[in-house]
This record gives C-alpha cells, structure tokens and sequence, in this order.
C-alpha cells in the first residue's frame, strides 16, 4: 500500500458496523475528490453488508471523473464487491479511464467498527497480469506527444 500512496492518492474511513447493522440498503460513507496525474475523480463508498465470521464487508464503489475545465461529470463508474484482509490493492482493483486503478483495502475489522482505505493510482503500478487495453496505450502514446509539444 505504501508504494501505491507513494504513486497516488488515498482516503480513510472509519465504518461503524452497528450503524451498518441497523441500515438494511447499507451505509454511504463521506466521499472524497481525490487528483491523480491531473485526472480529478470523485469517488463514493457505500457499505453493503459486513460478514463477521469471515471479516469482509461488501461494498459499492461510485467513481465519477471530473471535467477539470468545469468540474462537470464527465463519466461514471459503479462496482459493488466484498473486501478482506488477503485482497490486494495492486491486484484487487477497479480499472479506470486514462489507465488508472482504484482499490479498496480493508485495514481493520473489530466488533463494531472496520478501517478501509480507499487509493487512486497509476495503472503502471497493477499488477502484470493487468495489460493495459489497446486504447488505452494509444491515448498514452497521445498524452505523452502532447506534452512534448
């Protein structure tokens, strides 16, 4: 996780579980804005459900990407999936546009409360097995001769 800060950005957020419990449509956490090689993107967590025998929660991850000329929504995303202590952010992760990733990491999980941290970051740093689309090299390609303009 410390290299994926290092590259990117992150959030935490403190999850408290008897809330949870008495939330059957689950609990939407504060939603932060988070900025990674200039691609600003909002980014929601709402949690589903928390298992306490395994220590997974379910969650609901909302990202949207921000136009940086208006800060208008620009695209979307949703992915809603369970998250423990062995899931790893560099190969556990949702892909973005512009070749980003984002991953939940649950941190701690206790009788009433859990920690998630929630990172941002290049798609450099996934894992191998995550190849980046043909698009998504082109547009890199592009990004890159642009700024050498």
């Amino acid at each position: 996780m410390l290299i994926l800060e290092g590259a990117g950005k992150k959030f935490e957020r403190t999850i408290d579980l008897e809330s949870l419990r008495n939330s059957p449509g689950g609990i939407q956490l504060d939603e932060d804005t988070l900025t990674v090689e200039g691609i600003k993107r909002n980014i929601r967590v709402v949690v589903l459900e928390a298992d306490s025998m395994t220590h997974n929660i379910k969650v609901r991850l909302e990202i949207r990407t921000l136009n940086n000329t208006t800060m208008a929504e620009e695209t979307a995303s949703t992915a809603e999936f369970w998250v423990g202590f062995f899931d790893f952010p560099m190969i556990d992760n949702t892909r973005l546009s512009n070749d980003q990733r984002c991953a939940v990491v649950l941190t701690d999980f206790e009788d009433f409360s859990a920690e998630i941290s929630v990172l941002d970051y290049p798609g450099s740093h996934a894992s191998l097995k995550e190849k980046p689309y043909f698009d998504e090299i082109i547009q890199n390609l592009w990004r890159q001769n642009q700024q050498k303009e």
